[in-house]
């Protein structure tokens, strides 16, 4: 799961490896970003984290962070789709024995 590679990455043992992130609506929508399975992000984490992105908040580099962490999250969502659109392709063209 990346996001728990993400987690191990930013947070090791130590909390304070995490960004701080003042906003009290970009930091529940990083919590919940590193929270959620990045195989298929659900659509209630993405529309929470794009309205947190979308209003007004002093918080330039907490929303900075919020904004890369979702774009990164989008990104492994669409790479794992198409290993596994290749993996398909590669199983009908080879057959599920393998032969």
């Amino acid at each position: 799961n990346a996001g728990l590679l993400f987690q191990k990455v930013w947070g090791r043992q130590d909390a304070s490896h995490l960004p701080v992130i003042m906003d009290p609506e970009l930091h529940r929508a990083f919590k919940d970003l590193l929270a959620a399975s990045w195989n298929e992000l659900l659509d209630v984490v993405i529309s929470d984290v794009k309205a947190a992105l979308s209003k007004n908040t002093d918080d330039e580099a907490g929303k900075e962070v919020v904004a890369n962490v979702f774009h990164a999250a989008e990104v492994v969502v669409e790479f794992g789709d198409m290993v596994m659109n290749l993996k398909m392709e590669l199983d009908d063209i080879v057959g599920m024995s393998g032969e």
